[in-house]
């Protein structure tokens, strides 16, 4: 795992659960001393290493102290209430998006892409249904007549 992997994990295990400037406090933070290890000799490999599993760190982080947050306001930690989210890298930006709100963009361009579909079809139908009307009336007209 490299630096970025750590930092996008460490980060959309804290979203949801912490309020979003401590979020960018403790990514911060890693990202410090991720650097301040690799100025001092040592490899990015070790480092990761040294460090673990950025989702245990993230569950030690929410369990230290720090009232989970939601939408301006607190609520009590549960496990079926963990929320999902989508990371998304854009233009060098880390971009966390509710997994809600990707599911509704995902649908929405479903819905589009297949009312195109269906309006090329239903426009193909309407030009090529006499045609073919008149190709099955021909064939069913040779068939009586053999």
């Amino acid at each position: 795992m490299l630096k970025q992997e750590f930092l996008n994990s460490l980060q959309r295990s804290l979203v949801g659960n912490l309020e979003y400037s401590k979020v960018e406090e403790h990514v911060h933070y890693y990202s410090e001393y991720i650097d301040s290890r690799l100025r001092q000799g040592i490899s990015e490999e070790e480092v990761m290493r040294e460090l673990g599993d950025p989702r245990l760190i993230a569950k030690t982080l929410v369990g230290v102290g720090d009232t989970p947050y939601v939408a301006d306001e607190f609520v009590e930690t549960d496990k079926e209430q963990e929320r999902k989210v989508h990371n998304y890298s854009f233009n060098g930006r880390n971009i966390v998006v509710p997994a809600w709100i990707s599911s509704i963009l995902l649908g929405t361009f479903l819905v589009v892409i297949l009312g195109m579909f269906f309006a090329l079809l239903g426009g193909l139908l309407r030009f090529a249904f006499p045609i073919l009307m008149v190709v099955f009336v021909i064939r069913l007209i040779s068939k009586i007549f053999k």
